[in-house]
C-alpha cells in the first residue's frame, strides 16, 4: 500500500509540474500574440505570468523584447541579462546591441612592435543602464579553421584600477600587466581524458553533480545562479565568483560544482599557457 501511495505521489507531481509547464508556455504564446497586435502592456503582464510559472530563458528573452517596444530600455536590458545567462544566444546580440555602447582605440602601427604583440586594438565597452565600463583587448592570430582570428583578454591586475582605461600614451605598460582571456588558440585540455574543456563539458558536469540544497528546497526558492573562475598558467581553477546570486545556500553549492571540475592544463596563446577566465551558470528548478 506504502508502495502505491508513493507512486501515485510521484505521478501527481509529474502530472503537476506538466501542467504547469504547459500554462507557461500558453501564456507566453499569448503574450507573443498580443506583442504582434502591439497591445505592448498586456503582452508584458502575459509574460511576466509566464515566468512566474516557469523561469525559461527564451520568456526572459522576450519580455525584453516587449519591454523595448515599450521604450524602457534599461528593463530589458536586465530581461536579455537574465536570458544569457540561461544560455540563450540571441540575447548575447540583443543585449550588445542595445545595452552596451562600444567606443574602439586602434594602436597606430608605429607603436612598440612588444604592444603589438600583445594587442591591435581595444573596445571600450558602457553599459547603457549602468555605470559599468569594460575595456577589452583583441589580438589578431593565425588560426587553423580561418585566415584571422581574435584573441579577446581583459586585465586583471593588482596595480591596474578596474575602471581605468588604458590611452595610446601609456599603452607601453600593457604587455607588463596581468591579463584573463576569454577566448584563446587552445582551452584547457583534461588531463583524464585529453579533451577540452568545453561549455558541454561543463553542463553535463553540472548536471551530473548539483545537489539541491534541502532548506532552499524546502523555502521553494529556485532560479539561476552564474558563477566566474579563472583556470591560471598552472591549470588550477581560482577566483571563483558569484557574478549572479540567488540564495547563499545556492551560491554554496554553485561554487562547490565548479570547483569539483575535472583536472586540466592550461589554455595556451602562442605555445604559453595564459589565465582564461570562465563563465558558468547553475540552474535550480524544483520539479
Amino acid at each position: 500500500m506504502k508502495h502505491f501511495f508513493l507512486i501515485a505521489a510521484i505521478a501527481l507531481s509529474f502530472s503537476s509540474k506538466a501542467q504547469k509547464d504547459e500554462k507557461a508556455i500558453q501564456l507566453l504564446g499569448e503574450g507573443l500574440q498580443a506583442m504582434s497586435a502591439k497591445e505592448y502592456e498586456k503582452a508584458d503582464s502575459l509574460i511576466a505570468l509566464s515566468i512566474e510559472m516557469d523561469e525559461a530563458g527564451q520568456s526572459y528573452f522576450q519580455r525584453g523584447n516587449v519591454q523595448l517596444l515599450m521604450a524602457d530600455t534599461c528593463a530589458a536590458c536586465a530581461s536579455y541579462e537574465k536570458a544569457i545567462t540561461m544560455n540563450i544566444s540571441n540575447a548575447v546580440d540583443r543585449f550588445a546591441l542595445t545595452c552596451v555602447q562600444v567606443d574602439t582605440l586602434n594602436f597606430p602601427e608605429d607603436i612598440d612592435a612588444e604592444i603589438l604583440k600583445t594587442a591591435h586594438f581595444s573596445t571600450i565597452q558602457k553599459e547603457r543602464c549602468s555605470d559599468k565600463q569594460h575595456q577589452i583587448f583583441h589580438l589578431s592570430v593565425e588560426s587553423e579553421r580561418v585566415n584571422q582570428s581574435l584573441i579577446s583578454f581583459r586585465i586583471k591586475d593588482d596595480s591596474f584600477a578596474a575602471d581605468s582605461i588604458l590611452s595610446i600614451e601609456n599603452l607601453d605598460a600593457l604587455p607588463q600587466l596581468g591579463k584573463v582571456y576569454s577566448n584563446t588558440q587552445t582551452p584547457p585540455m583534461i588531463k583524464e581524458n585529453g579533451s577540452a574543456l568545453s561549455a558541454m563539458t561543463i553542463l553535463m558536469h553540472s548536471m551530473n553533480t548539483t545537489k539541491y540544497p534541502s532548506s532552499a528546497k524546502k523555502a521553494g526558492v529556485q532560479g539561476t545562479v552564474v558563477v566566474s573562475f579563472i583556470v591560471n598558467e598552472k591549470g588550477e581553477k581560482t577566483d571563483f565568483e558569484i557574478v549572479q546570486s540567488v540564495h547563499p545556500d545556492l551560491d554554496k553549492e554553485a561554487i562547490r560544482v565548479a570547483s569539483t571540475l575535472p583536472e586540466v592544463g592550461p589554455a595556451t596563446v602562442g605555445g604559453k599557457p595564459v589565465q582564461l577566465e570562465y563563465i558558468m551558470p547553475i540552474r535550480f528548478t524544483i520539479n
